[in-house]
């Protein structure tokens, strides 16, 4: 469960750049967990005065009483406290987190190709990284908020505990060690086993679940419901086995460590009664043993429980870079990636149109190239491959380079958002003009700046992500059936406008479902598919 690989990505991923960047919030929150401990852990002995003196005439019960409610009072206070400055931290921490693994998965659409992921496999990772939040949060909340206190709490007993007893506490240190032992190892081994069972049963039904959401429409017109709650029903039948098995070494182990507690509690009244016995303490100090034991034994039950919530927290973490490795490891090994091009990289050419040289294929500076061939030939996966090998190049800003295809992808807020995207050079005038090119130029109804996505047409959003390409001012535009979704009159209109709005220095390459180019191009690669693989050029047109 906690090895160096996970608790170092960890680490970097959690607790380095948090701590670094949130030091002060960080050391208050530290002073109020060590004060209200330290107040709660000091009142007990307020009261053995008090019981002390209630047989001394000149004893002050009153002042100690007073220092008793006093201490509790500060304990409780700093203690309601961490809801205002601890708690927070806590789950801003989290969020930190959970934008940095969003981050990190949004990094690996760079290696695969950079294109939409299918439903089903957003609803899988959107579940892994819901844990891994879940996850951070039993992690933190179970290291900050109970264990740390709780390591305070001990050493401040054991310190009062030697004070009025003297070297003899050290059998009260073994009884604590021994508590503690039951309480973090017996069972635990078999624990964790069940347990990354059974979280990887539940990551199972939560992401069949997410696979249902995702072909609703499926499931509306081919009446798989039943389908689906059968393979449902199965997989929560057996998530349900699993998590009985857990529940059933966890039952076993909390009987242990309760009835090594009550074994602590007779040992220790059995001791106190041989020390009054020999007249070696007095009441007070038997009222210390007592609830000394019981802040003692409090805080390792207390730890065992957070212990729990940190080994699952630490098995949803594990899982979500287990993906994160996964989308990497795929993303290298992809069948269209290897052995099936005769070039090893993409190089923009001043001289070359499309041709390849050695083990490089050269692209020339603002030609239009066109890629033609049968259904399933391959054209995409062609286009692909030129994408992937220009990112991994670094010859031009990523960011100029585009990839528009058929599926628009879009978030869900205004028109002007999706266009946009708070870039700082694009703003309100920019898009309504394109938007008024549309209203009175080739659509058939007006676009407003505040209209929700959600509410346009397929060519009204094609539309959106080809303007916000546009104003971006790309170096190389990939459309690969991106004006699919227009209909006769409206397609040649959307590329006459693009035309005479992308820069002479743009490279343009196009696959369409149309029979004949939609514009002029400079070049034309005829691709089709065979035993060897999809996406072979097998021979090309030079377009005067």
């Amino acid at each position: 469960m906690l090895d160096s690989v996970l608790l170092k990505k960890i680490h970097k991923d959690l607790t380095q750049d948090f701590a670094r960047n949130h030091l002060g919030a960080l050391s208050i929150s530290i002073a109020v967990i060590v004060g209200a401990v330290i107040f709660a852990a000091l009142a007990p002995l307020a009261m053995a005065q008090v019981i002390s003196g209630i047989a001394n005439p000149h004893s002050q019960p009153a002042f100690y009483i007073a220092a008793f409610i006093a201490l509790k009072l500060l304990g409780r206070a700093l203690s309601d406290v961490r809801w205002r400055v601890v708690n927070p931290l806590l789950y801003t921490a989290t969020y930190q987190y959970c934008r940095t693994i969003v981050q990190r998965i949004n990094a690996t659409y760079k290696a695969n190709n950079g294109f939409a992921e299918s439903a089903i496999q957003v609803s899988e990772r959107t579940a892994i990284l819901s844990k891994m939040n879940v996850g951070s949060m039993s992690v933190t909340h179970g290291l900050f908020v109970i264990i740390f206190p709780a390591l305070i709490e001990i050493a401040i007993v054991f310190g009062v505990i030697y004070w009025f007893i003297g070297p003899t506490f050290i059998a009260y240190f073994l009884i604590a060690a021994v508590i503690l032992y039951i309480a973090t190892h017996l069972g635990r081994e078999r624990e964790v086993q069940l347990g990354g069972t059974s979280y990887r049963c539940d990551n199972e039904v939560l992401m069949y679940c997410g696979e249902i959401l995702a072909n609703s429409k499926l499931n509306r017109e081919m009446g798989a419901d039943a389908y689906f709650k059968t393979q449902l029903d199965g997989l929560i039948h057996s998530s349900l086995e699993q998590h009985q098995l857990l529940f059933t070494q966890k039952y076993v182990r909390a009987t242990y460590l309760s009835l090594a507690v009550c074994f602590a509690y007779a040992a220790v009244f059995a001791w106190a009664g041989w020390l009054i016995q020999e007249q070696a303490i007095v009441a007070s100090q038997l009222f210390l043993l007592v609830v000394y034991l019981d802040r003692v034994l409090a805080p390792i039950t207390g730890a065992s429980s957070a212990i729990n919530n940190i080994q699952h927290g630490l098995i949803s973490i594990r899982a979500g870079y287990d993906l994160l490795d996964d989308l990497l490891r795929k993303s290298g090994n992809e069948p269209f990636m290897h052995g099936q091009q005769r070039w090893k990289r993409v190089l923009l050419s001043d001289v070359a149109i499309f041709e390849v040289q050695d083990d490089s294929l050269h692209v020339g500076m603002g030609k239009h190239i066109r890629l033609t061939g049968a259904s399933g030939a391959g054209k995409s996966t062609c286009l692909r491959r030129i994408y992937k090998h220009l990112i991994d190049g670094n010859q031009i800003d990523h960011q100029r380079i585009h990839y528009l295809s058929a599926q628009v992808e879009w978030i869900k807020g205004s028109v002007f958002d999706n266009i946009a995207l708070q870039h700082p050079e694009i703003g309100t005038d920019d898009v309504q003009r394109v938007l008024d090119q549309w209203r009175y130029g080739f659509g058939n109804r007006a676009l407003g700046l505040d209209q929700a996505m959600e509410d346009l047409s397929a060519g009204e959003r094609q539309w959106v992500a080809i303007v916000r390409s546009l104003l971006r001012g790309p170096r190389i535009l990939f459309l690969d059936e991106a004006t699919n979704s227009f209909d006769m009159r409206t397609e040649p209109q959307v590329w006459k406008y693009l035309l005479a709005h992308i820069s002479p220095q743009t490279t343009l390459f196009i696959v369409t479902h149309r029979g004949e180019s939609p514009i002029g191009v400079d070049h034309e690669e005829v691709v089709c598919g065979h035993a060897e693989g999809v996406g072979q050029v097998v021979s090309t047109r030079p377009v005067s």
